[in-house]
């Protein structure tokens, strides 16, 4: 084993931002070995010819039709030589169109939600009369199979890499189908199969059977701009190569400054929030949960005294009826590195698409949004990184207010919580998210003519889940006289009875903040968090009430577990 450090070049602009390699704690650990790896040096380790099959696929070394097959093995074709095997179907006589062959590998080990496999292999489809290539999956326990890679057509007389995710929760086989095609002149090989732990996007990309995957190294895979025509976004995402991106970020699939990734477009932004949406091709309907696999930077190399104002990434699903869900989401700085990201799309059954969507957070944002190297593959998945969870609830109060909903103790108060806009917000304070002008919530009550001095935000309903607890953060300011703003906290019991009727809502303040002992000249963020039963369904309820002052809320957000400490006053 051989560490190497290469420093980059002189002429590299950012050499001087890029510190030290360092290495520490190096340990080896049991991996996979090399089950189901073959060269076909010398036979097929391990893969079998089926039986149920109209013939086999053989062992070769060279075709001796010039019209079809590959003249060496893969090795050989990329460096010279002529030694080296490979694996091929024969469609010569007597064979018909039609007539297939499968080849099914050792049985593997569930892969486990978050552990998929990545199958690699080289392949030749040289000759008119090709047919067709896939890889099936099949669940040894279930006693099912499906296509997850198919390929069909000339593609020249040359080897070609291709590459797929590999997922399932039960154990399997991996088979391999070569087709016959019009006449005889359809040989197909492969070569140098391997498995590797992690996913990787489906190559060639049309090969994979739900569209989407995309490396972005030759065009967008039928991904495409919302047109800002449309109204529904401002900027766009371009692809670009790592060279072009004017930071120390290379592209992830190669790794270099040639490669190409998406990134967000900084030259139109107009004001805080710009935003760009990025969706895919419709997807079909699905009785199974899929996973979308990605790698993600969000980059922000200076950040003042101010706090964030990068901005953030999303992923949603959009149904039919353009009904938008949001599925993973991260805020700001996360690191100068690609990072792997994991969300689950859960089953349906409507045709849908994904959507990313970017937004800068404050004009003052500088940094880096971008994305690369889609996955698409089988099977529920763990969000990845685990912050990126969207929970119900959970509101920045970046567009709106994410479901929750005003209620006033009056019909005919005009008291409520509202956005804060850049022209109408509390003591021009700025959002907690990005330090922008506007995105978070608030009340003020300076006239005390108007009827009620309450004001109520009521949450939507979040189910009953396995953790007993979830934490509720979120931070406020206050303004005004202090001695007259209260903020409380009141989860709201939504329960059934044993005879099926809805019993009164039973109430419980879990929180609460007089502000009369706190300074309010200058309006400043405070964090808050308190724990909260999640053994049944329930509503959060943020009451504020004053005389002479108010509120001022942001980043209400969800987490398992209790609080990890307390540092405001509870009830």
């Amino acid at each position: 084993i051989v560490f190497e450090g290469v420093a980059k070049e002189s002429s590299d602009a950012y050499r001087r931002y890029r510190g030290f390699v360092a290495v520490d704690n190096v340990a080896l650990k049991t991996g996979m070995g090399c089950r189901g790896h073959c060269t076909f040096e010398g036979g097929f380790c391990g893969w079998t010819n089926d039986e149920d099959d109209d013939f086999d696929w053989f062992l070769g070394r060279g075709s001796h039709n010039p019209s079809t097959g590959p003249s060496t093995d893969r090795t050989s074709f990329m460096h010279g030589g002529m030694e080296g095997g490979y694996a091929y179907i024969d469609s010569s006589y007597p064979r018909r169109p039609g007539d297939f062959a499968r080849l099914s590998s050792m049985e593997f080990e569930a892969t486990g939600p978050d552990s998929p496999l990545c199958l690699r292999f080289w392949t030749h489809m040289y000759g008119n009369g090709i047919g067709a290539l896939s890889i099936l999956l099949s669940d040894t326990a279930e006693a099912k199979e499906w296509e997850v890679w198919s390929l069909s057509g000339e593609a020249g007389n040359a080897w070609y890499q291709a590459e797929l995710p590999i997922s399932s929760p039960n154990p399997f086989m991996i088979i391999i189908s070569g087709k016959v095609g019009k006449n005889n002149l359809g040989d197909i090989a492969l070569d140098d199969l391997s498995f590797t732990q992690g996913s990787c996007p489906t190559a060639p990309q049309i090969a994979a059977p739900i569209s989407g995957d995309c490396t972005f190294e030759v065009d967008e895979c039928g991904w495409a701009n919302v047109g800002v025509r449309d109204r529904v976004d401002d900027i766009d995402w371009d692809r670009v190569s790592g060279q072009a991106t004017r930071t120390s970020t290379y592209d992830h699939t190669l790794g270099s400054e040639k490669g190409f990734l998406m990134a967000l477009a900084r030259n139109n932004v107009q004001r805080p929030g710009s935003r760009a949406w990025f969706a895919s091709l419709e997807m079909k309907q699905t009785t199974m949960p899929r996973c979308m696999s990605f790698w993600f930077v969000l980059n922000e190399p200076f950040i003042d005294n101010t706090g964030p104002s990068l901005g953030s990434l999303t992923v949603y699903t959009k149904n039919a009826k353009s009904v938008m869900t949001p599925i993973w989401r991260l805020y700001n700085h996360q690191g100068p590195e690609w990072r792997y990201a994991q969300a689950m799309i859960p089953e349906t059954t409507e045709h849908m698409q994904i959507v990313f969507e970017g937004t800068w957070g404050s004009s003052r944002a500088n940094g880096f949004i971008g994305f690369d190297d889609i996955t698409f593959f089988g099977g529920a998945c763990s969000t990845m990184p685990s912050g990126a969870y969207v929970r119900v609830g959970q509101c920045r109060f970046e567009r709106d207010t994410c479901d929750w909903y005003n209620d006033t103790t009056q019909e005919k108060s005009s008291v409520s919580w509202r956005m804060a806009t850049v022209s109408r917000r509390p003591a021009n304070l700025p959002d907690k998210t990005f330090g922008a002008p506007e995105g978070y919530i608030y009340f003020d009550l300076f006239n005390q003519n108007v009827g009620s001095n309450l004001v109520r935000l009521i949450s939507p309903m979040i189910t009953a889940m396995e953790e007993q607890t979830l934490c509720f953060t979120f931070w406020f300011a206050v303004f005004g006289a202090g001695e007259s703003a209260e903020l409380r906290v009141i989860r709201q019991e939504n329960s059934s009875s044993d005879n099926g009727e809805a019993p009164p809502q039973e109430k419980a303040q879990v929180w609460v903040l007089d502000a009369k002992l706190m300074d309010t000249s200058r309006p400043t963020w405070f964090p808050a968090q308190v724990a909260v039963d999640s053994q049944t369904d329930f509503r959060l309820l943020l009451e504020g009430q004053a005389t002479n002052g108010g509120f001022a809320v942001d980043d209400l957000m969800f987490s398992p577990g209790s609080c990890s400490s307390e540092f405001t006053l509870q009830v």
